[in-house]
């Protein structure tokens, strides 16, 4: 198994740092290299397939925007969509219209956060519909001793192989900041376009074995691994 990722420990919540959030591409777009002229027809099909990663697939892409999965395959190919057509493919993904259209400025579109509230940038596909989640901060659940707000990136879990302790669509609290492998926990691996989690045991001769919580998983045993991070929190509705 070769996948990227990085780690983290269960951790108190302190107030944000002052400082640059680690850098990390799990899944490119910021971090990759755009074509020379973003404005081209080239830099907008790059941001497009930008937005079907993001999404899973060009038909979540579409259904989320309410266009045909073949108008999107058009606009990656050659053609570009109305302005109507702009702004549902830009409100779908939840990215800056600006720079859908032109590359211009950040890609993740300015949201108003209340006062007393922070945002936890996310990884991996988002679901439609739905945006992304404001933490209060004095929320007496984020208290992880040692991580800050910056560590942390959050995604949504993907598929029932860590069933009933992580369940499909659960929402994860991933610290990008720590390396340290440690028998037990539930490490979230880069696995384009979600992030995998499984619980890390340590084998014999510095080996690794990946837990499924559920039986319907075999075991998958690796002579190393990379890990995106540690599964500090979870957050889901009840079965």
């Amino acid at each position: 198994m070769s996948q990227k990722t990085r780690t983290t420990k269960i951790s108190t919540l302190k107030h944000r740092r002052k400082r640059k959030p680690p850098e990390i591409e799990l899944f490119g777009g910021e971090g990759a290299e755009q074509p020379a002229d973003p404005k081209s027809h080239a830099g907008f099909a790059w941001r497009l397939r930008y937005l079907v990663e993001k999404m899973g697939s060009v038909l979540a892409l579409a259904e989320a925007a309410k266009v045909s999965d073949s108008s999107v395959h058009s606009w990656l190919r050659e053609s570009e969509p109305s302005r109507a057509n702009l702004i549902a493919l830009a409100d779908a993904a939840g990215v800056s219209i600006e720079w859908l259209a032109a590359g211009i400025g950040p890609i993740q579109r300015d949201r108003e956060v209340p006062s007393g509230f922070f945002v936890i940038r996310h990884v991996g596909r988002m679901v439609p519909g739905l945006p992304p989640v404001a933490f209060s901060n004095s929320y007496p659940s984020l208290i992880f001793r040692g991580t800050f707000v910056d560590d942390l990136v959050s995604s949504f879990a993907a598929g029932d192989a860590m069933s009933p302790t992580i369940r499909d669509l659960d929402l994860l609290l991933v610290d990008v900041t720590k390396k340290e492998k440690i028998d037990g926990i539930y490490v979230a691996i880069d696995s384009k376009p979600d992030l995998i989690v499984r619980r890390l045991q340590l084998r014999p001769g510095g080996k690794y074995r990946l837990l499924c919580d559920n039986p319907a998983y075999p075991p998958t045993d690796v002579d190393d691994i990379e890990i995106a991070g540690i599964v500090v929190w979870r957050g889901g509705t009840l079965p």
